[in-house]
């Protein structure tokens, strides 16, 4: 399904009353494009990264995964990650090369929610339907974090009965140069039967350490600060 902004009533400057949050699985298609503008050897070289994925969630078991085919400056493929917060596991396999890494994950499993001090825009129907009937309601946020000492602004759009996150924009404040935009669609909760093996690693997975910049390769996409 491809989306379009069809009605806009803006309401500024209200914060959300409490947490938003979607339910505890889901299994979401996102398709995302990114623009950066690096500082290398003193000069600004434009660069430009794309990926379409699945991305699923699951609170209960606290874990996170995305299958993603990216392409971009730092090379193109097909790529799986799990992030196993309870077995504190994280892996990147090769679909393309059968190969898998894996490293020892620190980071604590965070809910994907829409936090309480969230400025809420505006209500939006998404969707290219003239008469309402394959829209998607939904409600429009404004989320600032701050990344590794980097200030980074979200424009969320999140359904309006599943708190399922559908059309995002990330950009840099600050000096940081780069522009992320994300569609969702084809959301299922809770994860379907079919994809039920998805955060299971392979086998022969190696234990070794996998160096940082190799997770640089898929950096795009709203949906990938859950994993992060």
């Amino acid at each position: 399904m491809m989306f379009g902004l069809i009605c806009i009533a803006v309401v500024v400057g209200c914060s959300v009353a409490e947490q938003l949050c979607p339910p505890a699985s889901w299994r979401a298609e996102e398709v995302s494009a990114a623009l950066f503008l690096p500082k290398v050897d003193h000069e600004y070289q434009p660069r430009r990264e794309e990926d379409h994925a699945l991305v699923y969630y699951d609170a209960d078991q606290q874990k996170t995964a995305l299958v993603a085919n990216y392409s971009g400056a730092t090379g193109n493929g097909d790529i799986k990650i799990i992030y196993d917060y309870a077995a504190k596991k994280e892996y990147r396999i090769d679909l393309a090369k059968n190969t898998c890494k894996s490293k020892a994950l620190t980071d604590p499993f965070k809910k994907w929610c829409i936090s309480d001090d969230a400025t809420f825009l505006y209500d939006a129907k998404i969707g290219f339907s003239s008469d309402g009937s394959d829209t998607v309601t939904a409600k429009v946020y404004y989320v600032e974090n701050v990344y590794s000492s980097h200030t980074i602004g979200h424009v969320i759009a999140i359904t309006s009965d599943l708190n399922v996150p559908v059309q995002s924009s990330t950009f840099g404040r600050g000096g940081d140069l780069y522009l992320d935009i994300a569609l969702t669609g084809n959301i299922a909760s809770p994860i379907p039967e079919a994809d039920a093996n998805v955060f299971t690693p392979p086998d022969s997975c190696s234990s070794s350490y996998f160096p940082e910049e190799e997770l640089e390769v898929l950096r795009v996409g709203a949906l990938r600060r859950l994993f992060q």
